[in-house]
């Protein structure tokens, strides 16, 4: 069955606003068995909006369309999609006095402006709104269902959640799909493809999707073709085999959640001391629920005074500098006994623009862990922007955390 996204609004098509509700969208409907075949973006304009429409009627038969639900001049979707199915919009009093409602209870003034988001095509049948004020709406012919929804995630999400994902999963039958996730790290993904391109191309599908983190290969092929799972099985093997300890993770996690998960695993605690990165890698870690089970805290030692409080000798500052394997090492160590911890995560580089050298390029970081008996550092050279090596940086330290525990 197609499936077909439309994301509408000048916010979205200048680049203002980033588009996230087609990527939840997709990813959900996908696990539901209903794949997207196509996602388009329009403007608030309704000549163009009804043409981008008569396309999709004529190749899809479901529809969900994100904005153009608000109360102001340009959110004129509700009148696209009723010039478009020749309805009249009429007032759907229950909405009305619903969105009186909303604001009212919130202390909020109630403008006159808000009564247009009652207004509702014909025939349109309403979805509710239990997080804001606009009620989504759909309509269903006999070849073609159109579902819409404001563009604020939230309330698309709760929509979708509690009324069409149901609705749908009862009128129409999915596609089921087996699908599995091999997450690696410390390998690109040229490399990777050139590792495993050999068993591409067969049933199973097979994407190779980049992050600061690493490189997730997805897998899935639908349960028509594979009914006992045995193609997906055999090609999973095939790309275990090839991998090997570039593998991290067969779970739909984060870097951090499998760093986090094995020290909770090993009954390890962890403290950081963290430079260049300014705690992100902190963060990473302490943004998983339970994460006091494992993470002591974390000290950012920037200046070089901070890394001697830590334990950095001034001998080795001045001789390896800032940026070197004997500062990781002596911060790792230093960290660990600092905030008496199980193991001393160090992060110590040269993020930029500014500030590299042609022995120590912007780029440049060493990063250490110990766990008072042994130590270990390793020294990475990414690239020249300063957000992207930040995010770089503490992934390469939370995949180390992975590594060192694996061993």
């Amino acid at each position: 069955m197609n499936t077909e996204i439309l994301v509408i609004g000048d916010e979205i098509i200048s680049g203002h606003i980033t588009d996230t509700n087609s990527s939840w969208l997709a990813k959900n409907l996908f696990v539901e068995g209903f794949p997207v075949k196509h996602i388009t973006a329009a403007g608030d304009k309704l000549d163009e909006i009804i043409s981008v429409l008569k396309n999709i009627q004529k190749r899809s038969r479901l529809l969900f369309i994100t904005g153009g639900l608000g109360p102001t001049h340009d959110d004129i979707t509700r009148q696209a999609l009723a010039r478009f199915f020749k309805k009249r919009l009429v007032m759907h009093r229950p909405s009305l006095r619903r969105i009186h409602n909303f604001l009212a209870s919130r202390n909020y003034p109630v403008p006159k402006c808000n009564s247009i988001q009652a207004m509702i095509p014909a025939d349109f049948n309403i979805i509710p709104n239990q997080t804001g004020t606009a009620p989504g709406f759909y309509y269903q012919t006999e070849k073609f269902t159109c579902f819409c929804m404001p563009g604020v995630p939230s309330e698309m999400k709760a929509m979708m959640q509690s009324f069409i994902l149901p609705l749908i999963k009862k009128k129409f039958i999915p596609e089921i799909f087996r699908t599995a996730i091999l997450k690696t790290a410390g390998i690109g993904e040229s490399l990777l493809f050139e590792k495993t391109g050999r068993f591409v191309g067969g049933p199973v599908r097979v994407a190779f999707l980049p992050s600061a983190a690493g490189v997730d290969i997805r897998f899935s092929i639908s349960t028509g073709e594979d009914p006992g799972g045995r193609i997906i099985k055999n090609t999973l093997r095939d790309f275990r085999k090839c991998l090997g300890r570039h593998i991290i993770s067969n779970k739909n996690e984060t870097l951090s959640g499998t760093a986090g998960r094995l020290l909770v695993k090993h009954k390890k605690t962890i403290a950081l001391a963290e430079s260049c990165t300014g705690g992100l890698a902190s963060s990473m870690l302490t943004d998983l629920p339970g994460s006091s089970a494992f993470f002591t805290g974390t000290v950012v030692c920037y200046h070089n005074n901070i890394k001697r409080i830590i334990g950095v000798k001034k001998n080795t500052l001045e001789k390896f500098g800032a940026v070197s394997r004997e500062t990781a090492l002596e911060l790792a160590w230093g960290i660990r006994k600092y905030l008496h911890t199980g193991l001393g995560l160090a992060i110590t580089g040269i993020a930029g623009p500014g500030g590299g050298s042609k022995t120590k390029p912007v780029g440049t970081v060493w990063i250490a862990l110990s766990d008072g008996k042994k130590s270990c550092a390793e020294k990475y050279r990414f690239w020249t922007e300063r957000s992207a090596n930040k995010e770089r940086f503490a992934c390469a330290a939370l995949h180390l955390i992975i590594k060192f525990l694996k061993s």
